[in-house]
């Protein structure tokens, strides 16, 4: 894979990688939803073709531009898997602003701490998901919070207060294609007991994913079936990101519903599942992970313990390890079935002579990061944890890692890093 450069990089996009591949490969699809029986029924439908999303989120971009906020604010995304939600995002990029992803598990209190802490100005996100109503929650929210000036909802059940967004959609004609506005990236957050928001540029975004686009060897005539929720570092990465640099339509579920996954693994045994780490064990006890050609993607969080697993079979395991939204680490699993996530230069291009992601074990264990994947920048009252950085970019982080010959054993949290 190619060198980066400074002027690569300042060009590294989402918006910019979808708008390409629909020019280029108009009915290819994009997004899709797994059949459900409780759906999300939108303008948007189950499934979008490259083009019909790039229509879609220069439309709601649009629509942004014309609500009074601030230059780059940031805006909520409170919302499940689907292609809402990816329009959503990249919607809000295209149009110069922040997504900021709102996990929809989170209650209003700390859902309403969380965009006081980054100063959200406008929310986007759905009438109803089964049983849940999303949009009356961010009334709630806003409630609770008095700096939200838009909220608007996909689908039915739009509550008063809320803009529905299918009907505007529906009435904004498609814009005169035009540069996409400059986003200043992505706010996630790293725990809903303190959320402390983490903003990450697009081009540090594209530096996370594309470690493990490599190690899932993903490419255009593949499928992303992705179980996680795009609100964190690693949903995203795993997700939408990794569709649009390999070009790998990607197919989420916002409700988990076994029988439609296992319908459609069955239909293409090729495709890959990105999937939470618990689920290792009931999938192996499906019979799925039996099959040479499954290739499956296991997220884990920290704290996390490199163990012998026997349940994977024949299918071909990649390791995700995401670091409290710092850093997300991956590789393939070894033939014993235990994970080789490694300290050092991750797999991946060289930006400026230096690796996207390199990790290493320093003083009392903690671990060390630096490289273009963990770029991040204060928002609000947010300062890195071990203050300034060290010599030569290196980060201290709050976490204690265990190796052995450079291979990761365990990382955990640790009490704040001692000063640089």
């Amino acid at each position: 894979m190619a060198a980066l450069d400074d002027e690569i990089w300042a060009r590294l996009s989402l918006t910019r990688l979808l708008t390409g591949s629909a020019r280029r490969s108009p009915e290819r699809s994009a997004f899709a939803s797994l059949p459900s029986a409780e759906p999300v029924a939108s303008l948007l439908g189950a499934e979008m073709r490259l083009a019909q999303a790039d229509t879609m989120s220069a439309r709601l971009a649009t629509v942004l531009g014309n609500v009074r906020l601030d230059p780059k604010a940031a805006v909520g995304i409170l919302m499940p898997s689907g292609p809402e939600a990816c329009i959503a995002i990249l919607a809000t990029m295209r149009a110069g602003f922040c997504p900021t992803l709102l996990p929809l598990g989170w209650d209003a209190p700390p859902l309403a701490q969380a965009c006081e802490a980054a100063g959200v100005q406008a929310l986007l996100t759905i009438g109803r998901l089964a049983g849940m109503r999303p949009a009356d929650m961010a009334r709630h929210i806003a409630a609770r919070y008095f700096g939200l000036r838009f909220i608007a909802a996909f689908g039915d059940k739009v509550p008063d207060g809320v803009v529905a967004l299918d009907t505007v959609l529906a009435e904004t004609e498609d814009p005169v294609p035009a540069p996409a506005a400059a986003s200043p990236g992505v706010i996630t957050f790293n725990r809903p007991d303190r959320p402390t928001p983490l903003l990450r540029s697009e081009a540090s975004l594209i530096a996370s994913a594309l470690p493990f686009v490599l190690a899932a060897k993903l490419g255009a005539g593949q499928q992303i079936i992705s179980l996680l929720a795009p609100d964190d570092l690693a949903g995203l990465s795993c997700g939408l990101a990794a569709a649009l640099i390999s070009g790998a339509p990607l197919i989420m579920q916002a409700l988990f519903d076994s029988r439609p996954l296992a319908d459609r693994l069955v239909a293409d045994p090729q495709a890959l599942l990105v999937a939470p780490a618990w689920l290792e064990q009931p999938l192996a006890a499906s019979g799925l992970l039996r099959d040479r050609r499954r290739r499956v993607a296991f997220v884990h969080q920290v704290p996390f313990r490199a163990e012998p697993s026997d349940a994977a079979g024949e299918a071909h395991i990649v390791d995700v390890l995401d670091i409290g939204e710092f850093a997300l680490l991956c590789a393939v699993r070894g033939g014993n079935g235990q994970p080789t996530l490694m300290l050092g230069p991750q797999p991946g291009p060289m930006m400026n002579g230096q690796p996207l992601l390199d990790t290493r074990r320093g003083i009392g264990g903690h671990l060390e990061v630096r490289g273009g994947a963990t770029e991040i920048a204060p928002v609000g009252r947010f300062e890195w944890p071990g203050g300034a950085p060290l010599a030569d970019g290196w980060r201290r982080l709050p976490y204690r890692v265990d190796s052995l010959d450079a291979r990761i054993l365990a990382i955990s949290e640790a009490a704040e890093p001692p000063a640089a």
